[in-house]
């Protein structure tokens, strides 16, 4: 290192000068290395000195992996019994998925028949309603149907569109496997020797895959992907624990649509740790708060919209991103406050938590300026608009104007959402620890064996290894209750992880240490495990966002103390055989 030092020559050839910067230095470095992930690595009382201590090397890295930010997911659906929507099935009688642009037009033309020819049992307004939505997005990336036969009769149409990886995920997911790659090359090189990659057969996980993998090994894009083994019954949403899920989301529903204190709610459980909010409010009404906000920015959005030019609309914002648009925009607004509007005896279903919560945080990434602006009143608006210079003149470096979110409406509708959103999705994969025994252990049977195998062979054999497993939210879920369920020694309760945002990633670091260099003795094992919770800020609307649209992935960190590896096998084991048992006892 060369350094230019003011007032050099007062100090040149002086010992204690030197010392003391070398002191200074020293614990800057030391400070700045135990922030870094492999600071576990560093012995800092016998550096470049070899010990029993510093003899572990990171043998096994096995990391389970979320896919990256995704564009919102929508759906509809409707049971049909139209012979016509039958013949799709194609004399199926499990689920059919149709995603190719030839496949959606048979669909298209099957709900034209049904129009034509309807069936007694199908309302018509269901029909014109799916069939609208189909033609308008069957031309979007991701736009799939899926055919379900019924127990008693008919097909349920689910029509999805969205839930793409953007552009915005594709950058992070290159800079997670960058550092992944720098991380490893500098621990032990040789993890890079054995590397197997595992994805989930959905498309914004395997876009994921192809971002992070082409970083992570510098391969081309062809050359990787031929390496990826897509295992969705190990990877994608399981079915096996769907009883156990829906009779969770079924206490949810029937806790969220009783009206009247916390307090005397029979659905309630304190296992549910409900936000104070909530609380003090009671479900039903926290629900009407929400919907409350909801009515009124939609009412300004469509007041705003009938009263402004398409050349003020680009205004708000000139340039849109992931395929969307200002209408695009609009429609999905309309749609969360169909989902929210609550008449006394409206029902509602606690799945519609996640739709709002995306929606807010998609646009408050990739839609600021028009997520701030579309939802003021009239009049604050055109004071905007008159005092804004022409899109012409901004620039994507300007993306956004200004770092405070100024649209109060929308700030309290995203601190509510957010309450909403972890409450459900902490409830959902069990409420009870048994409940969360039961959904982790049947959802990732699969996964867990996979998971066993491969602390099994690092252990048995000599080389080192890298397995990536990318898969969805469920899992991530459901992973991580397997690890509390096991026993390990947590750093973090339970009730206080938090969102498992895009790119939350569990990784089981396997350590291999030989006591003596010279002895022929069995080498020790240690497994600890890491945990990120990836691209995540609770705070997103009051992040001045980059062009990219991208939040940085947070570091992982320490998420167990160390354990030896055959006790991690016994404990993981132990849950599968738990579940063995279970198993026979309900077949018996």
């Amino acid at each position: 290192m060369v350094m230019d030092v003011n007032g050099w020559s007062f100090v040149k050839g002086s010992s204690e000068y030197a010392d003391k910067a070398a002191e200074i230095l020293d614990a800057r470095f030391q400070e700045a290395l135990r922030r870094r992930w492999f600071a576990r690595f560093v012995d800092e009382d016998n550096v470049g000195r070899t010990t029993y201590e510093s003899r572990w090397v990171l043998k096994g890295v096995f990391s389970v992996c979320r896919h990256a930010d995704r564009t919102p997911k929508q759906k509809t659906k409707c049971v049909l019994h139209n012979a016509a929507v039958a013949a799709l099935l194609d004399g199926s009688s499990t689920e059919v998925v149709l995603r190719k642009p030839d496949e959606l037009h048979r669909v298209l033309t099957a709900l034209d028949t049904a129009q034509r020819q309807p069936h007694a049992d199908d309302p018509q307004v269901h029909i014109a309603h799916v069939r609208d939505v189909l033609a308008r997005k069957i031309s979007q990336p991701g736009t799939k149907v899926q055919l379900k036969p019924q127990r008693l009769a008919g097909v349920q149409l689910v029509l999805k569109w969205g839930g793409e990886c953007t552009h915005a995920g594709r950058t992070q997911a290159q800079g997670l496997g960058d550092d992944m790659r720098n991380g490893l090359l500098l621990i032990n090189r040789s993890l890079l020797d054995d590397v197997r990659v595992f994805s989930s057969g959905e498309r914004r996980v395997l876009s994921t895959v192809e971002a992070y993998g082409t970083s992570f090994l510098e391969d081309d894009k062809a050359q990787f992907m031929d390496r990826v083994h897509v295992r969705a019954d190990m990877l994608d949403d399981s079915t096996d624990a769907k009883q156990e899920m829906e009779a969770v989301k079924q206490q949810l529903r029937d806790f969220f649509n009783f009206d009247g204190p916390l307090a005397d709610n029979p659905y309630y459980s304190p296992d549910m740790c409900a936000p104070a909010e909530m609380a003090a409010l009671g479900p039903r009404e926290f629900l009407r708060g929400i919907c409350d906000i909801i009515v009124r920015l939609v009412a300004r959005m469509e007041d705003n919209f009938a009263r402004l030019s398409s050349e003020q609309l680009a205004q708000l914002q000139p340039d849109w991103c992931c395929h969307e648009t200002a209408e695009l925009f609009s429609e999905r607004w309309r749609k969360l406050l169909a989902d929210f509007t609550l008449a006394d005896a409206t029902a509602y279903d606690p799945a519609k938590a996640t739709p709002l919560y995306d929606s807010l945080k998609y646009d408050a990434l990739h839609n600021r300026r028009f997520l701030e602006h579309i939802f003021m009143p009239a009049d604050e608006l055109d004071r905007e608009l008159l005092a804004a210079r022409p899109s012409s003149e901004l620039t994507s470096a300007e993306y956004p104007p200004d770092p405070l979110f100024a649209q109060q409406d929308v700030r309290q509708l995203y601190s509510q959402a957010k309450q909403l959103f972890d409450f459900v999705t902490r409830c959902e994969f069990g409420i009870t620890p048994e409940q969360r025994r039961h959904i982790a252990i049947q959802a990732s049977v699969p996964l867990l064996h996979q998971l066993l195998c491969d602390l099994h062979e690092v252990r048995d054999e000599s080389n080192a290894r890298t397995r990536l497993y990318f898969t969805k939210k469920s899992h991530i879920h459901t992973l991580l209750n397997l690890v509390f369920l096991s026993d390990m020694p947590t750093m973090v309760p339970h009730d206080q992880v938090g969102e498992l945002d895009y790119l939350t990633h569990i990784i089981f670091e396997v350590y291999e240490r030989q006591p003596d260099v010279d002895a022929d003795v069995r080498r020790e094992y240690s497994v600890r495990v890491g945990f990120s919770p990836g691209a995540n800020c609770p705070h997103v609307l009051d992040m001045n966002i980059d062009a990219t649209h991208a939040l940085k992935v947070l570091p992982r960190k320490n998420f167990t103390y160390h354990m030896p590896l055959d006790a991690v096998i016994d404990r993981l084991q132990c849950l599968l055989d738990d579940q063995c048992v279970a198993d026979q006892h309900t077949a018996s």
